[in-house]
């Protein structure tokens, strides 16, 4: 029998609306290319797919987007005005909170959110442990390679396959299959984060970090998921033993100084935090330091933990971003900003 013997009876005394029926409920694929040539060279190729679907299959095959747009969803207007209210209520307090003044002091204990705290170690470290710039003498993580910068318990690694971001991939773009980095272990420096190119140079097998920005752009030595990984302490527990501090949600800008740890960045906002508690907020213009002096004064590492994305770009010679996920929990420092 033949295939349009067999449709054909298939079909036969079905409605049109069983044969729609059918037809959402299975999925239809129509697919097509339009090529303009001129004397057999390809000027312009245009290529047409088009799925025809039912919802319930279309979520099947993970096509869901009309469920997260405003425009299409109450559900996602609902997320949507969630997320504006909350961004309002953040602005409102900006606006309410007391501004430090220029050289005040900071009470001796301050925590910094997993936010701030993924903005510290990916500029104060993780381009610090880029092979390249190891290898061009402007880290100074090869002076302390193999001892210890922070107490134990502190650990960073980078791991392209280890958490599931944009900064996630299978094979770096010169073909190397990635590697989890221990850039710290238990507080002590391991290795760095290399291309083919650097690892010959620094006689270590290459890490999987080379990355690219676009297919003609030249791949560089680049971070993938950069973490901090968590503690054992819930966060009540080590703001519980905090009796005058600071509590800093995330950061606005700042940067590092590969060469020396130098660092200085522009908090979101502040909280006072008295007896374990948060308190009035505070606006803090600015803060710096050293990444060695911040790490050797960490004193506690939560167990509340995120990760989120964010562009990152490296000016060698032109800026190039790509993204990457960089995360961390909550952590305690003994000393004054």
């Amino acid at each position: 029998m033949s295939v349009t013997e067999t449709i054909a009876k298939s079909t036969s005394g079905d409605t049109l609306a069983d044969v729609l029926s059918l037809v959402l409920d299975k999925g239809v694929v129509i697919t097509g290319d339009i090529q303009i040539k001129l004397a057999d060279v390809d000027l312009l190729t245009i290529k047409i797919r088009l799925l025809i679907a039912g919802v319930d299959k279309a979520k099947d095959l993970g096509i869901d987007w009309w469920e997260k747009d405003p425009y299409l969803s109450s559900k996602a207007r609902e997320i949507q005005a969630v997320k504006e209210k909350e961004e309002l209520e953040k602005r409102v307090k900006q606006l309410e909170a007391k501004v430090a003044k220029k050289g005040e002091l900071i009470p001796m204990v301050i925590v910094l959110d997993p936010e701030a705290m993924s903005m510290f170690i990916h500029e104060t470290l993780g381009h610090s442990s880029e092979g390249d710039h190891v290898r061009a003498g402007e880290s100074y993580l090869p002076t302390f390679r193999g001892k210890r910068i922070a107490p134990r318990g502190v650990t960073i690694v980078d791991s392209p396959k280890r958490f599931s971001t944009l900064g996630s991939y299978p094979f770096d773009d010169e073909g190397t299959l990635p590697q989890t980095v221990y850039v710290l272990e238990d507080g002590v420096v391991r290795d760095y984060l290399t291309d083919r190119s650097s690892s010959t140079s620094l006689h270590v097998k290459p890490t999987g970090n080379s990355r690219s920005f676009w297919y003609d752009a030249t791949p560089k030595v680049r971070m993938s998921n950069f973490v901090m990984l968590a503690g054992a302490r819930s966060l009540a527990s080590v703001l519980s033993e905090v009796n005058d501090g600071l509590l800093i949600k995330g950061m606005r800008e700042g940067g590092s100084n590969e060469r020396t740890g130098d660092f200085h960045f522009k908090p979101n906002i502040a909280y006072k935090v008295r007896d374990g508690e948060l308190k009035e907020a505070i606006l803090i213009p600015e803060i710096k330091g050293n990444a060695l002096d911040y790490l050797n004064a960490i004193t506690e590492v939560s167990s509340e933990w995120s990760l989120c994305v964010a562009g990152c770009g490296k000016p060698t010679p032109q800026t190039d971003y790509v993204w990457v996920g960089y995360g961390a929990p909550f952590v305690k420092f003994d000393r004054r900003l």
